[in-house]
């Protein structure tokens, strides 16, 4: 079962214990929940997802360059210098992940 849950009002609430084996299957499922959704221009929903794992784990830095690139997409310029910004500041320089 995927971490943040369902993004049309299912439970996002953390069920599983940070370092567990489950734990960090249920955040490769999110993740991969994530993805899928931005393959099927569910923007929206993927940016909720993102956002959900970002605070989770709150150092993947990839996590949130992702946000500001959904916020680049969505028009939402505020959101996505704040994301980038704080990427760049925090070291994330990889031409791949920006």
């Amino acid at each position: 079962m995927p971490l943040c849950g369902d993004p049309y009002g299912g439970n996002t609430s953390l069920n599983t214990q940070r370092g567990t084996a489950s734990y960090a299957m249920d955040l490769r499922a999110t993740e991969q929940q994530a993805r899928t959704q931005f393959a099927k221009g569910q923007v929206r929903e993927s940016a909720t997802t993102f956002r959900c794992l970002s605070e989770q784990l709150p150092e993947r830095l990839d996590l949130q360059a992702q946000l500001g690139y959904l916020a680049l997409l969505a028009n939402d310029l505020g959101a996505a210098v704040h994301y980038l910004a704080q990427v760049i500041n925090r070291g994330l320089r990889s031409r791949q992940a920006l």
